[in-house]
């Protein structure tokens, strides 16, 4: 998660996480922070969505 210099670039992504290895909160605490992203999970299937703003945004503004 560290290493995605530019999060701005990245329009969406899900990831599977384990809270043995890398605890949940700790995963949305760092996406929050980017400021780029609106960030859901289930804990049910232990997966971890995130959408650009701009991407939000866009959806919400142009009709189809």
């Amino acid at each position: 998660m560290k290493a995605i210099h530019d999060p701005s670039k990245v329009d969406a992504f899900a990831l599977e996480f384990h809270p043995n290895a890398y605890p949940l909160a700790d995963l949305v605490r760092t996406i929050s922070a980017w400021g780029t992203h609106q960030v859901s999970f289930s804990a049910s299937s232990s997966m971890l969505y995130a959408v650009a703003n701009e991407c939000l945004y866009h959806h919400a503004t142009h009709a189809y």
